[in-house]
C-alpha cells in the first residue's frame, strides 16, 4: 500500500513539476533566474520523491 502511494505521489508532482513549467515558460520569452529556479525546484521534488520510492523498494528487497 505504501509502496502504490509512493508511486502515485511521483506522478502528482510530476505532474506539479509539468504546470510549473507550463507556467513558467508562459511568463517569460527569455532566460530568467525565477525561470530557472522555480523548474530546478520542481525537479526537485520530483527527485526526493523518486529517491523515497527506491529507498523503500531496497528495503522492501533486503528485508
Amino acid at each position: 500500500m505504501i509502496f502504490a502511494g509512493l508511486a502515485l505521489l511521483v506522478v502528482a508532482l510530476e505532474a506539479i513539476n509539468t504546470a510549473i513549467e507550463v507556467l513558467v515558460d508562459h511568463l517569460t520569452e527569455e532566460w530568467a533566474a525565477f525561470a530557472r529556479d522555480a523548474k530546478n525546484l520542481g525537479s526537485l521534488a520530483v527527485l526526493c520523491a523518486l529517491l523515497a520510492h527506491g529507498l523503500l523498494l531496497v528495503h522492501v528487497i533486503l528485508t
